[in-house]
């Protein structure tokens, strides 16, 4: 995902920018728990363990 650096100026684009990340996480997770009833679990908990990392950096890149 790209990286918007530009700070929202107004009430609706912060609106939209929270929304676009919760949107984020939430589309890896559930695509993780998908995977992950196809996969052995050392292999499902790697793939969280990453899904989990992607998702807080994106966290925190959109509210730092």
């Amino acid at each position: 995902m790209p990286s918007d650096d530009r700070r929202p100026v107004g009430k609706r684009e912060r609106f939209f920018k929270l929304a676009r990340m919760s949107a984020s996480v939430a589309t890896n997770t559930a695509s993780g728990k998908v995977r992950g009833f196809f996969q052995d679990p050392e292999t499902r908990a790697a793939e969280k363990a990453r899904t989990d990392d992607r998702s807080g950096e994106l966290i925190a890149r959109t509210l730092g």
